[in-house]
């Protein structure tokens, strides 16, 4: 398939959340993961 967009960064990032930064902890991230 051709003329996707799918190698173009813009439009890869354009559908992603915006990264939000944690403390390097465990029970940071599986707080950030919903797992705790």
């Amino acid at each position: 398939m051709t003329g996707n967009g799918l190698k173009d960064p813009d439009t890869a990032l354009s559908g992603m959340p915006e990264v939000q930064a944690i403390q390097v902890d465990p029970v940071a991230v599986a707080h950030e993961l919903e797992l705790a």
